[in-house]
């Protein structure tokens, strides 16, 4: 996978088994507390709460809001899109609920 030979500690990124649980890795690694993310997407600290524990899927703006930054964080070059790194990440989500990793 390209993508991957670009970002090869992407891997290390993207442990967390759940959708939630990357929220909550992107989340801290761009330095936000649950109360931040929350007003930066107009929404409630205990709605991000829920969506990273895992008790309520994850948001559409709040997925957006927290790849896009990271994306933004991560790239260094112009080899990848954020529209290829958003689909990658899909991929894994997709994968790993297909193998019963939810």
């Amino acid at each position: 996978m390209e993508f991957l030979s670009v970002y090869p500690n992407l891997i290390e990124i993207l442990l967390p088994p759940h959708k939630g649980e990357c929220v909550l890795l992107f989340r801290k690694q761009l330095g936000l507390t649950q109360s931040e993310l929350a007003e930066r997407v107009n929404l409630s600290r205990s709605a991000i709460s829920k969506m990273e524990s895992g008790t309520s899927g994850v948001n559409e703006k709040v997925w957006e809001y927290v790849t896009r930054n990271v994306f933004q964080s991560l790239h260094s070059n112009e080899k990848v899109s954020y529209i290829e790194f958003r689909e990658v990440l899909e991929k894994v989500f997709f994968y790993s609920q297909k193998k019963g990793v939810s």
